[in-house]
């Protein structure tokens, strides 16, 4: 019998504890061929996802998949992080025995990028899930990269806002809303998924997390310190028992199992003027301004309701490597 063929992907993110999760399970899926891991700045440091990130990868054992670091700040905005919700070194302040290093590229996050998309034979996907200053500044240095890329995958934007300092932007994109503007003007195949209409659907009960991670050694441990931490700032263990999102990790699942998935063709604009506008994601969900199918830049996702508690199970699985 033939091998599956897998799908080439890049993977761009501010390591914090979901997007953790989403490397475990990306670099462990057998449907994907990671071919590079960049770190950006987001919910923490681009110096601490990275290590995050290294370190990840080490405990999955992809050391094999080569890892670099991105810029440091946004393009013109003051740098914002996220220490209330990911801890101050982005991963619940878990502390890993040993940091890795092996893995670790010499080149920039974007250099690497665009030599392992041209080196592919195929068009290679790109999944982003914190700020799209890396893509944004590889898009700006090497034009000709765009032609290379099949789907962008952005885990950001958001019909209503209200997160990280803004009352309207969405916290991916306010971190960098001129990088945002920069890729969604880019002519690219851009596919977004929100937490309002995917990632926040998509929900885990403790209870859960502790059946399928506390029998997992001392990964298990890890994984629940990090979800403990991260839930615990998201409100899950304050009155009502809950099921909360691990949002990066959905945003896999929607390359490697589109059928669970609906999409709509919109035009997306972000607002880079008002001091409370900035960083809004303009979403013309109705089409009010009559866009052409040309101007339509983007493909809204949606998670279909009846997908999302199998959904959730596949995520858990993944994470453990047992897809």
């Amino acid at each position: 019998m033939s091998e599956v063929k897998k799908i080439p992907v890049i993977l761009d993110a501010d390591t914090g504890v979901d997007d953790t999760m989403a490397l475990l399970l990306a670099a462990q899926h057998p449907a994907l061929n990671v071919l590079a891991i960049t770190g950006t700045f987001g919910n923490t440091t681009t110096e601490y996802a990275t290590k995050n990130t290294l370190n990840a990868m080490a405990m999955c054992g992809r050391e094999d998949i080569p890892v670099a670091a991105g810029t440091p700040v946004p393009w013109k905005k003051e740098l914002r992080t996220s220490p209330y919700i990911h801890g101050d070194n982005g991963v619940g302040e878990y502390e890993y025995p040993e940091n890795h290093t092996a893995a670790l590229s010499g080149e920039y996050a974007w250099d690497l990028t665009y030599r392992k998309i041209m080196e592919h034979p195929e068009k290679v996907n790109y999944i982003a899930q914190g700020p799209l200053t890396n893509l944004a500044t590889m898009l700006r240095k090497y034009p000709e990269v765009k032609e290379r890329l099949d789907k962008v995958i952005y885990m950001g934007g958001e019909l209503r806002g209200d997160s990280a300092g803004s009352q309207c932007a969405s916290v991916n994109v306010f971190h960098d809303p001129d990088a945002a503007q920069y890729v969604l003007k880019a002519g690219l195949d851009f596919h977004m998924c929100s937490g309002g209409a995917v990632t926040c659907h998509v929900g885990f009960g403790w209870d859960e997390l502790e059946e399928n991670f506390g029998d997992w050694g001392d990964k298990g441990k890890v994984i629940l310190h990090m979800l403990k931490f991260y839930f615990g700032k998201c409100g899950a263990f304050e009155g009502e028992v809950r099921k909360m999102p691990i949002h990066d990790t959905p945003v896999i699942m929607y390359l490697v199992e589109p059928e669970c998935f609906t999409t709509e063709r919109v035009h997306c604009e972000v607002e880079l003027d008002g001091p409370e506008s900035y960083g809004y994601s303009l979403i013309d969900l109705y089409n009010i301004n009559g866009w052409s199918e040309e101007e339509k830049n983007i493909h809204f996702v949606r998670v279909k309701p009846d997908k999302t508690g199998y959904l959730a199970q596949r995520i858990m699985k993944g994470i453990k490597g047992e897809l």
